[in-house]
Parts: C-alpha cells; sequence; structure tokens
C-alpha cells in the first residue's frame, strides 16, 4: 500500500498531513496567509493541525508549483522534505525542509539552495488558516450552538488567530514568520541558501498546567534481555512513545491518528496489558487516569453509573457544551471489567501493592457495578443508545452492524456478549486477590471465586454451540443465541473463562480455514451471511482481536499454535509499507491473490495493534523466530 498521509505528532498535539506534506491547500491568488473568512474553506476530511481534540489550523500549505518532491523522511513528530527545481538537465534549486511538532505548535523550516553559478529568484508563497473545528464535526457530527467567528489579527511579528467557543474557552493558534516576506520575490546568489522559519504556537484556556511527557522506559532494554529487535518491534515501539498522551495521573496512551488521539477505557487498558511486562508505568498511568474519572452519578446522556469506567474521554467544544456525550462518555460494557483485570496484572507483574490500596474505592465501586448490572443469569448486558448520539453496540465490535444471527438479520435489545462475559471471570478473579490485599476478607474473597466459576459454568451452558464447537456471539434480550461463528470467543481463552473439556474444539475452531485467514482471525466467518473481508467488523482482521486470542493460547499451554499466531502476525508487520501493524486490514485469504488489503479508514499507528505486537514478541513469550518467506518492506 502507497503512503496516503503523514501523521505527527507530540503529546496532545498532532498533525495529519497529504503526501506533499501539507495540509488543506494552497489556493492561488491570495496573499499569504490571508485566508480567514475565504467562502468554502476546508472542514472536511481530517487534515490540519490538531491541539486537545480541536484543529487549530485547517490550512498551512507552500506553495511548491515548479518543484518536485524527491525525497522524504518521517519520524514519529517530524517530517524532513526536499524539494528540487530542475531546468534543462540540472538543479536550480534545493528546498530542504524540516517540521518539526511540539506539544503546543510546531516549527517549520525551509532552507533554500541556490545550486546553479547564477542568480536565481525564489518567491516563498505560504497559506494558513485556523478554523477551530471540533474533531467530532470533522467525523460529520452536526452542532446545534451558534459557532462564533474566527477572528485575525496581524502585525509586524505574527498572525494571530482567535476563537471564542460557546462555553467561554478562548483558543488561540499564532504563527510568526522570520526571514522572508511572503509572496514577495527575494534573490538567491550562486551557490548561496537562505533560511525561512515558522513558529506556530497553540493555546487553549481548557489545558492548565501542562504535565511532562515522559519517554517510556522499556524493561527488556532496561534489563539488557536477549530479544532481538526486529525493524517491525522497533517501530512498533516508536507507535507506542508517539501514541503517549501526559495527564495528572501519569502518562496514559491514546487509540490511533487521526480520530482517536484522546483517552478510551478499553482500548487505553487492553493496550497497557499488552505492555505489561514492557512498559509497566503505563498501565499505571491509565489505570489512576481511569479510576480518577471513573462514574459518579446517573447520567442517561453520558451512560454513567456509579462506579462504572469511562469509554472516551474527550475535550473538544461540542463534548463540553453537551451536544455529545463524550465530556466523558460511559457507554461500553467491558471497561470496567478490564479495569479489575489490568489491576491485578499490574500488581502482579511489579508487585506494587500501594495502588491496590490507593485505588481501593475505585476497584470496590468497580465490583459493586458489575454486582447491579449482572442479569438473572449472571451475565453483563448492554441496552444500544436511542438518541443517535451514543453507540448501539457498546462492546468492542461497536460498528452498528456487527451483531447479527446467522440469517443475517440484526440483534437489537439488551445483549450479552460472549467475550464481555469472560472479562467478567476475570474481574471477579482479580476482585478476589485484590480484596486479600486490601481487606484480608477470606469469605468475601471466596464468594468472587465462586462467582468465577459459576459464570464459567453460565457461559457455557447458554453460549455454547456443540454443532459449531464454538461459542455464540451474544445472547439477546429472550436468550436467543446469535449463532454465527466470530472470532469473540478467542477473549475467552485470554480471560480464563473456558471449560477444560471445551478448549481443544475451541482452539480447532479458531483455525478453522473460514475463520482463520492465514494472516490473522477473521471478525466473522467467511460462511456467515454478513461476512465481508473489507468491513468493519464482519470479515475483517483485527491484530490485537487476533493477539488475545494469542494470548490465551499461551495462557493455556499451547505454545506451537501461539508461534503459529506470532508469526502471522509479524507477517503481516513485515508486508506493510511503514512496517507497522494497522488498526484493521481485510480479511482475504494468504494463499488467494490478494494481499490483506488496508481499511480505507483505518488508524496509523494505532496503539493496541503496536502493543499486540510488543507482547507476542516479548523474548518470555517468542518460542522461535518470525518466519522468513515475507520480506520486509
Amino acid at each position: 500500500m502507497k503512503k496516503t498521509m503523514h501523521p505527527l505528532k507530540d503529546d496532545h498535539c498532532y498533525a495529519v498531513l497529504d503526501i506533499s506534506g501539507m495540509a488543506g491547500g494552497h489556493l492561488s491568488g491570495v496573499p499569504g496567509g490571508h485566508l480567514s473568512g475565504v467562502p468554502g474553506g476546508d472542514r472536511s476530511g481530517v487534515a490540519g493541525f490538531f491541539f486537545h481534540d480541536t484543529r487549530h489550523l485547517n490550512n498551512y500549505s507552500w506553495n511548491m508549483d515548479g518543484f518536485d518532491l524527491i525525497h522524504s523522511e518521517e519520524g514519529p513528530k517530524s517530517l524532513v522534505q526536499f524539494w528540487s527545481r530542475f531546468a534543462n538537465h540540472e538543479q536550480q534549486l534545493l528546498i530542504r525542509r524540516e517540521i518539526v511538532l511540539r506539544p503546543d505548535g510546531f516549527d517549520d523550516q525551509i532552507i533554500v539552495q541556490n545550486s546553479s553559478d547564477s542568480s536565481k529568484t525564489f518567491i516563498p508563497d505560504l497559506s494558513f488558516d485556523a478554523d477551530f473545528v471540533d474533531v467530532f464535526e470533522l467525523r460529520g457530527s452536526k452542532r446545534t450552538a451558534k459557532r462564533n467567528e474566527v477572528d485575525r489579527k496581524e502585525s509586524d511579528e505574527n498572525t494571530e488567530f482567535s476563537y471564542l467557543a460557546q462555553d467561554g474557552a478562548k483558543l488561540n493558534s499564532v504563527v510568526k514568520i522570520t526571514g522572508a516576506d511572503l509572496a514577495t520575490s527575494m534573490e538567491i546568489k550562486a551557490k548561496e541558501s537562505r533560511k525561512i522559519s515558522v513558529s506556530v504556537q497553540f493555546s487553549s484556556s481548557i489545558v492548565t498546567n501542562a504535565q511532562p511527557h515522559n519517554q517510556i522506559i522499556w524493561t527488556s532494554a532496561k534489563n539488557s534481555q536477549g530479544s532481538v529487535e526486529t525493524a517491525i518491534l522497533s517501530q512498533a515501539r516508536v507507535d507506542i512513545q508517539t501514541l503517549c498522551l501526559s495527564t495528572k495521573s501519569g502518562t496514559c496512551i491514546g487509540a490511533g491518528i487521526p480520530n482517536f488521539v484522546a483517552m478510551f477505557g478499553r482500548d487505553s487498558l487492553i493496550s497497557a496489558w499488552f505492555l505489561l511486562s514492557e512498559a509497566p508505568e503505563l498501565a499505571k498511568g491509565v489505570l489512576k487516569f481511569l479510576a480518577k474519572h471513573q462514574g459518579k452519578k446517573t447520567n442517561e446522556f453520558r451512560d454513567e453509573q456509579k462506579g462504572k469506567i469511562l469509554h472516551e474521554f474527550r475535550e473538544g467544544e461540542l463534548s463540553r457544551l453537551g451536544e455529545l456525550p463524550f465530556a466523558p462518555y460511559f457507554g461500553s460494557v467491558d471497561a470496567t471489567p478490564l479495569f479489575l483485570r489490568v489491576l491485578w496484572d499490574y500488581i502482579q507483574i511489579t508487585g506494587d501493592t500501594d495502588l491496590a490500596f490507593e485505588l481501593e474505592d475505585n476497584w470496590k465501586n468497580a465490583l459493586d457495578w458489575i454486582e447491579k448490572q449482572r442479569d438473572d443469569k449472571g451475565f453483563l448486558r448492554y441496552t444500544g443508545a436511542q438518541d443517535g448520539k451514543g453507540l448501539i453496540n457498546k462492546c468492542w465490535k461497536d460498528s452498528n452492524d456487527s451483531m447479527s444471527y446467522s440469517d443475517g438479520s440484526l440483534a437489537g435489545g439488551a445483549l450479552a456478549i460472549i467475550e464481555v462475559q469472560g472479562y467478567l471471570c476475570a474481574a471477579y478473579e482479580a476482585g478476589a486477590h485484590l480484596n486479600d490485599i486490601v481487606a484480608g476478607d477470606r469469605e468475601n474473597s471466596e464468594n468472587l471465586i465462586a462467582l468465577r466459576q459459576k459464570t464459567i459454568e453460565a457461559i457455557d451452558t447458554h453460549f455454547w454451540m456443540p454443532d459449531k464447537n464454538t461459542y455464540a456471539l451474544a445472547l439477546d434480550k429472550d436468550g436467543n443465541k446469535l449463532d454465527v461463528v466470530s472470532s469473540n470467543p478467542g477473549h475467552l481463552l485470554w480471560a480464563g473463562a473456558v471449560k477444560k473439556t471445551r478448549v481443544e474444539p475451541l482452539i480447532n475452531s479458531m483455525f478453522d480455514e473460514a475463520l482463520w485467514s492465514g494472516w490473522g482471525l477473521r471478525t466473522l466467518s467467511a460462511s456467515e451471511k454478513r461476512y465481508n473481508p473489507l468491513s468493519y467488523h464482519n470479515g475483517s482482521i483485527w491484530p490485537h482481536d487476533t493477539a488475545l486470542f494469542g494470548a490465551g493460547l499461551f495462557r493455556y499451554g499451547h505454545l506451537e499454535q501461539f508461534a503459529r499466531v506470532t508469526e502471522a502476525l509479524s507477517d503481516l508487520g513485515n508486508i506493510q509499507h511503514d512496517l507497522r501493524l494497522p488498526e484493521l486490514v481485510g480479511g482475504y485469504d494468504r494463499n488467494s491473490n490478494i494481499p490483506p488489503l488496508p481499511y480505507v479508514e483505518s488508524c496509523r499507528p494505532q496503539a493496541w495493534a503496536a502493543a499486540s505486537l510488543i507482547y507476542m514478541l516479548h523474548p518470555h513469550r517468542a518460542q522461535k523466530p518470525v518466519s522468513r518467506d515475507v520480506a520486509a518492506a
């Protein structure tokens, strides 16, 4: 796949640039930078520079007419380009451009060098504009609150864009240019060069007391473990560091660029779990952040209840105003049991029992929420949002068409999803151990362990499909099975929620050719009516989903099959143009003449995809080298 964008990020500031390294596009005939108020400004797509869920520059583009882009080097927060102007078979002018993101803006420098033996002219032509649009508006949400105008002020030193949001928040973008007057021709003598610098500063009144952005300390490097640092593993580490977010609770991690540079419950917890052996401090930051923002009251619009762990935390104007429910939003059924599982596993790995005491109220409130939400069979269910602003499906497969029966019809109402019940079992086990640490109340711990075993039995009774040797995707409100073959039961192995007699049949069914593509697990079996290899959740391959299955194989001691999954994901990473596992790819068979085609809206980089690769390739787990039949891009 050819590269279609340059994603750059430093903490809460990120950029989505097109393949030429620009955002928006140059408007010919418009004086440099004088674009505010131009009708038809670009508010579509996701190009631009963003700061805390708001696009601070929607257009930033050098006019390179007459130049060819001949070389480009991208880092996680920088882009270096070389542009060349040729005439008569030789170079006249060479432009070296370097753009570097900061946590609160960016610096852009171009050096124009005259390669010829006579003077040449160059006209620096930069267009830029600010719209301060909420990221959800770019994704199609319509606002009802009036949008205030963007104010532009120019001085000899800079151009300042200001925006007053409807809740009183003040946002600014200040552009300062030195070394040239835009749109004014400059003469560059033979063999000489000229430097032009642009510095852009973003600010927002909602951002106070900025926290330091800490580098991740990888334990394998720190402990000098003998792991082989392959190109895909190095890229995964870079991606994880790139997606980190500084918060008052510590370093956390967003889900992915371009649409999900924010804290999540499920995504951030699973990413942190994959990294427990390599970067345990990240899990601590995530757990403390989620504990701080744990549900405190009943709020139907935000799907909040006391003790519930949030799904998504946004800072944009529409969320702050309450037009959208995302500041924060609690619309997931699985983040709460995952919080308990990750907390206990973090303590197991680090020995940091102090966190169990520090977050005692939080994990106890999480257990209380679970107890209140269970149905008469002991399962956790959800009901989709009815207002059109929240999620219909509140599990990891959260697209509207992801929950279906084998006849292809969609399920609705209160759904109990299979993997969530596995997470529930893991939460009970975690709760018992946490209780032992803090309270020492054996009776309570034994009750939680008994609930875990009872839930495992209930899962087996109500979800198992003997004719397919796997578990149903879900149960509807009447207890009917969503009787499709899917990847979801692989999570049960990760959670330790599979009866011993079911382990072998389940694993064999997961590797059936209709579900196992050779690159990973299809989210929905190719034998199902709703199967589509390039859908979001109905046949595509999600690396993290496959890796959780792999983690389950490792847990149950199936090391040969674990190595098979590791090999598949490693090979998938090696054939990507950027050597990174994408969020998802098409579920085409590896032995076909169709490669794992990219899903157009896939995040790159994406946190749990990168984290899953680091987990699978950790030296404690790697059983054999990855295959050599796939050449690195």
